[in-house]
């Protein structure tokens, strides 16, 4: 009776090198996998983000208003404001926009009271993060009219990562890249806003960046505010 045949070294060698050639490939697809759903988990949630801020920033936009109330004596200066500014950093759009609104948001300052009067000076702009080649979006929040605009009030970084934010302002004709109620007395009938940000889970070799844009409609651009003659009169009411 012949003994069963063993495995020689070398089949044993073959096959430890093919189940460590098939743990690799099983290990190397799980890892890939995980790596996949924790980018998408990433970007979903970056995008969420973005999303929400954009929905802030547009219904404080919808309730944008202007008042017939001035400060300064002989020099007055309207207390509300509409103001775009048009700017560019790293070679790329990087707008600032200050305005009054019936209707501030509180939600991403982390303000919890209640009471806090929704009628507020909101200023959005941006601070570059020179090293990088990146920009953080700030909020700024003002309760008392002044004629420092754009100061005053509490500040808040709301995003980080900024590539670029562009923001227009249609004026019944045409989209302007800038904007000041002081001028043209008046707020624009629209205002777009595109928000480009980066992708962290990119390379740095190649980066990568997903991009949001809400047009908003304000509601009470057509209203007419009527200072205009009374700055030009000098019959303004001065408090």
């Amino acid at each position: 009776m012949k003994c069963p045949r063993a495995f020689t070294i070398i089949e044993l060698l073959l096959a430890v090198v093919l189940l460590g050639v098939l743990v690799t490939v099983v290990y190397s697809t799980f890892i890939s996998s995980v790596n996949a759903g924790r980018r998408a988990v990433s970007v979903s949630t970056r995008y969420a983000r973005v999303a929400r801020v954009l929905e802030i920033m547009g219904r404080e936009l919808e309730s944008a208003f202007l008042a017939a109330t001035y400060r300064g004596g002989s020099n007055a200066e309207p207390v509300t404001v509409f103001i775009g500014e048009d700017d560019t950093v790293f070679g790329r759009d990087a707008d600032h926009l200050t305005f009054w609104t019936l209707a501030a948001d509180y939600l991403l300052t982390g303000s919890g009271d209640a009471d806090i009067s929704e009628m507020a000076e909101i200023s959005y702009y941006w601070e570059a993060d020179y090293e990088n080649d990146r920009l953080a979006l700030w909020k700024r929040v003002d309760q008392l009219p002044d004629r420092e605009h754009a100061h005053g009030g509490y500040r808040v970084r709301i995003l980080d990562d900024i590539r670029s934010i562009n923001i227009r302002y249609f004026d019944g004709r045409e989209w302007l890249d800038r904007w000041d109620s002081r001028e043209n007395y008046k707020l624009p009938q629209a205002v777009e806003i595109v928000l480009s940000v980066w992708d962290r889970e990119g390379s740095e070799e190649n980066p990568s960046f997903f991009t949001l844009e809400k047009v908003v409609i304000l509601r009470l651009a057509e209203r007419k505010v009527g200072y205009e003659a009374q700055y030009r009169s000098g019959g303004a009411l001065r408090r």
